[in-house]
């Protein structure tokens, strides 16, 4: 087979998988899993008693201080819970929520000026390629929500030829029983933040996708470890399906944003699917801020390219006036629209210039990780006057569901040629969108084990560099300018 090329025999770590066929009809219990050997911190033999971590939706209200609570009491347009994502609504250890300090808990007291421009994020940069560098600004500038991501690990899965299986299901258990299901994506492989769920000691991983199963196993006792599961059928052809959705800030500094998605929408229609290239379906979640009528507006996922057209034709700028916006509620909306579960990719842009509110009942951090659980993307884009905090919520949402961060400037807005060696990008939504597509449907046929940033950052000698050129450009032009670094 073509591609199966000695990944047992490369540098990485990986476990050796088990596989097994597996229906619905067999006699594999598809939920059983074999106990690890293993023994606990205290010397005993692991517990086999699984813990049941029970849905919560939004988290519980009491885990945070009453006194820093907003409960959002406007009336909302409320859209349908389509349940897909419901195995992902359980507890989330790895996400802690801090008292306030300051307007939006966003202490960035600690950077230099230079690591300051690195958490505006403004242009395109992967925090995933760049992990450490990522872990880095986390622990030097803490938000209102800090989320967990150290000890990354990955999960691939394989059919057999050696091909990615996207779209798998991924159940993941502890020795001492807690569990969680995870989706790989387009590509076959699946990060995994084992203090996110608050995983202890060794995972047994198990995958299950067409008619198969297998299982492997993740030590934890190293950072970017790759537990490959391979399966013994071949990955079916079928024609690509795509589920793209948009988070758009629709309040009154948002009008270039709005006109821009009717040029992203008439290229995704003309670049994607005329071309071919997958069958596609359209959402989007346009939110203003409590208080704003209608506070949401809100078009679930429909293959109607016309339809959603009209519709994002009548969405107009308006309302807002503080700087926070809704975000956390559109957010847990997105999450609830009716996404399909087999589709070969799912996709969301998260467009703004405001961060979120401060500790509300909703949580931008949490639907993020219910996205990323149920094998969705979150691309974030800043658009020109996202303030510091807001850019750093952004990265944390594209970096937990392994996208990619990007600053929008407004059309008009000129580079500098402090950074004439380096392209930047100006008011290229309906590019920079169509791009992340192609790239995300092309994966399906890409080397799974090619990850970028596994065991060392890719871009660290480029990204001192392009932080002078980007803080000289900066200051000379008045804008927050990054590169575009591919």
């Amino acid at each position: 087979m073509s591609n199966k090329k000695g990944w047992l025999s490369s540098g990485i770590s990986r476990s050796v998988a088990v596989v097994m066929a597996w229906s619905l009809g067999g006699c594999v219990a598809h939920d059983e899993f074999v106990q690890l050997d293993t023994e606990s911190t205290d010397g005993q033999e692991g517990s086999s008693e699984e813990k049941i971590i029970e849905p919560t939706g939004a988290f519980d209200l009491d885990e945070i201080d009453a006194g820093s609570l907003v409960v959002n009491s406007t009336p909302t347009t409320s859209n349908p819970d389509s349940g897909v994502f419901d195995h992902c609504r359980q507890e989330l250890p790895g996400i802690t929520v801090r008292s306030e300090d300051g307007a939006d808990g966003f202490d960035s007291s600690g950077l230099s000026s230079s690591q300051q421009f690195q958490s505006s994020g403004s242009g395109e940069w992967d925090d995933n390629a760049n992990y450490r560098r990522y872990l880095e600004l986390v622990a030097r500038a803490p938000v209102h929500e800090d989320i967990d991501v150290s000890g990354r690990q990955f999960v691939v899965v394989l059919d057999d030829e050696g091909r990615g299986v996207g779209n798998c299901e991924v159940r993941l258990k502890d020795q001492a029983g807690t569990t969680a299901t995870v989706t790989t994506l387009a590509s076959g492989r699946v990060p995994v933040f084992p203090a996110l769920y608050g995983f202890e000691g060794p995972l047994q991983v198990k995958a299950r996708c067409l008619s198969a199963s297998g299982t492997a196993t993740l030590p934890l006792d190293i950072e970017d470890d790759v537990a490959v599961v391979q399966l013994d059928e071949a990955r079916p052809s079928a024609p690509s399906t795509l589920d793209l959705a948009f988070v758009l800030d629709v309040t009154g500094s948002m009008a270039a944003e709005i006109e821009a998605m009717k040029s992203t929408i008439d290229t995704v229609a003309s670049q994607i699917v005329s071309a071919g290239q997958a069958d596609v379906r359209l959402a989007i979640v346009a939110y203003r801020d409590y208080g704003d009528s209608p506070a949401f507006e809100i078009k679930d996922f429909s293959d109607d390219i016309d339809s959603f057209r009209a519709f994002v034709d009548g969405l107009s700028a308006s309302g807002g006036g503080d700087t926070p916006e809704a975000l956390n509620e559109a957010m847990d909306r997105a999450s609830r629209l009716d996404w399909n579960p087999d589709a070969t990719a799912r996709m969301t842009f998260v467009i703004a210039d405001a961060p979120p509110h401060a500790g509300e009942q909703h949580s931008a951090a949490r639907a993020a990780a219910v996205l990323a659980c149920g094998g969705v993307k979150i691309f974030t884009v800043a658009t020109t006057g996202q303030d510091l905090s807001g850019r750093y919520i952004f990265r944390q949402m594209s970096q937990l569901s392994y996208a990619t961060h990007l600053f929008l400037l407004r059309a008009g807005t000129s580079t500098n040629p402090e950074c004439s060696d380096h392209q930047f990008r100006t008011g290229e939504l309906n590019n920079i969108v169509t791009e992340r597509i192609e790239g995300e449907l092309a994966s399906v046929n890409q080397d799974p084990l090619e990850i970028p940033g596994l065991s060392e950052d890719r871009d660290t000698e480029v990204a001192e560099v392009l932080d002078e050129c980007a803080v000289a450009a900066s200051e000379a032009s008045g804008e927050d300018l990054m590169p575009v670094i591919k």
